[in-house]
């Protein structure tokens, strides 16, 4: 036996479309469907059916309608809205049992029949039956609903994870403007930066970066035309750090961004640090030749003699014709290729002897100088590193002409500072090139280095007019 408080806790959640034209059975009905529905719209035709359920299709769940009725039968109502909605139920009230209207009613996909005169008990049966049918479809829709988003959920975690394996550096995922993802180095790097939480920032948020002239300010700056320009700065704590922004399409459910940040901090400070020393080493060059002249000839100090090629590289600006670590090495010669890779002897040679010039061994200077020279000679015929080239060949030669003798443990120390910082440098740039090919420009150290040098250079030859490094410190 149907339980009517059951029954009536599922249909009141229901409304009905229903359609009569006889006024005493409209309105009988009507009340007994108050009882079981939550919301009845009536019709007294079928014309006058399909406007009110073209009106509130959106809240209609089921339509109960009569056959004959002027202007528009109720059958030919039905037939009309399932072009519109192939699935809501029908129920026909009806006295007629003519064979005709039977076949038209499984054309037009009736689902149940109530004859007239109504028996309470045939159309309570009828409503459970529907409504039945109506909570199965809607649990199979549920269910086909979570099966989907399973899978989206699941596809969305894959590529996610793909993301997090891919990127160690900090990255975040944008899907329809708005957060779908961020690497955990994205969070600890951003942690402070944002007052609300990282998942409510979108592209055009700007309080992330530092707003600075030739640096985007928002994730929605990218420009896709000149990629050298797509960086950021941010202020941390421990101080400035700049990163190159990459930004790919992935597909997450649609399409998303993913923009990956690389740092190139280091790159940076050493162009701007290369800017910084120019004018300065340019004045303190000057001021050297004009006290070389003064010196009696027995001077036995070293004098700083800048060659034309030192003072062009010195000048030279690489930031407009960049070369990566990759366009160098698909041009070079394998056999030469594997000779550079190969170094990693005389990486180590280098490293063992700063290590015994530090405690004091004056042989090494001399195996220093023939390391270096050996770098050189071996980069000497590749014509894009021919500045470094005249970086380490200048180098072997001034640390070949140190008398050992003339340095005080106060200047040996600083000494010391410049050439093991030299050494660290040529290991660091030797490896971005040419072992882990990460090297966005391969002249970024060029100057930088002969910077370096001729500081040494200046230092050893009069002291007094070296200015602190650290007033070059940009970040």
């Amino acid at each position: 036996m149907i339980n009517l408080e059951e029954l009536t806790k599922d249909t009141k959640k229901l409304t009905v479309l229903y359609a009569e034209d006889d006024p005493s059975i409209q309105d009988e009905l009507v009340d007994i469907f108050n009882m079981f529905f939550k919301k009845t719209i009536v019709a007294n035709d079928g014309k006058e059916g399909i406007e009110l359920y073209n009106n509130h299709k959106e809240e209609i769940d089921l339509i109960i309608s009569d056959i004959q009725m002027p202007n528009m039968n109720g059958l030919e109502m039905v037939e009309e809205i399932r072009k519109s909605d192939d699935e809501i139920p029908v129920i026909i009230t009806t006295a007629n049992n003519d064979q005709e209207y039977f076949i038209k009613s499984i054309e037009v996909k009736i689902d149940k029949y109530i004859l007239k005169p109504i028996n309470e008990e045939q159309m309570i049966d009828t409503f459970y039956n529907v409504n039945k049918r109506l909570l199965e479809k809607k649990m199979l829709k549920q269910l086909i609903k979570e099966k989907h988003e399973r899978e989206l959920k699941e596809k969305e975690q894959e590529t996610i994870q793909k993301i997090s394996n891919a990127f160690s550096s900090p990255a975040i995922v944008f899907k329809d403007n708005k957060v779908s993802y961020y690497t955990d180095a994205f969070a600890r790097l951003f942690k402070n930066k944002n007052k609300d939480s990282l998942s409510n920032i979108t592209l055009q948020t700007n309080t992330l970066f530092d707003e600075l002239e030739g640096y985007l300010k928002s994730f929605e700056e990218y420009d896709e035309e000149n990629l050298l320009n797509n960086k950021i700065q941010t202020t941390q704590k421990v101080g400035k750090r700049i990163f190159r922004v990459y930004k790919k399409s992935i597909d997450l459910d649609g399409e998303a961004e993913i923009f990956i940040l690389h740092n190139i901090t280091f790159e940076e400070w050493q162009k701007v640090k290369i800017d910084s020393y120019v004018n300065s080493l340019e004045s303190m060059i000057l001021i050297s030749r004009a006290n070389k002249y003064e010196e009696n000839e027995t001077d036995d100090k070293i004098k700083l003699d800048i060659t034309d090629n030192q003072k062009n590289l010195l000048r030279k600006n690489h930031k407009k014709d960049l070369i990566s670590a990759n366009d160098l090495l698909n041009t070079l010669n394998k056999e030469l290729l594997r000779e550079i890779q190969e170094l990693d002897d005389l990486d180590t040679d280098i490293s063992n002897s700063l290590v015994e010039l530090e405690r004091g061994d004056s042989e090494q200077l001399k195996i220093l100088s023939k390391a270096f020279l050996k770098y050189a000679y071996i980069i000497e015929g590749i014509a894009e590193l021919n500045d470094f080239y005249i970086v380490l060949e200048g180098l072997s030669k001034l640390i070949y002409s140190i008398n050992f003798e003339d340095l005080d443990p106060e200047k040996y120390t600083t000494f010391y500072s410049y050439l093991n910082n030299m050494g660290d440098d040529l290991i660091y740039w030797r490896k971005n090139i040419f072992i882990e090919q990460t090297a966005n420009d391969i002249h970024y150290l060029d100057s930088s280095m002969l910077s370096s040098m001729l500081q040494l250079e200046l230092f050893l030859s009069n002291k007094d007019e070296i200015e602190d490094d650290n007033d070059f410190e940009l970040f």
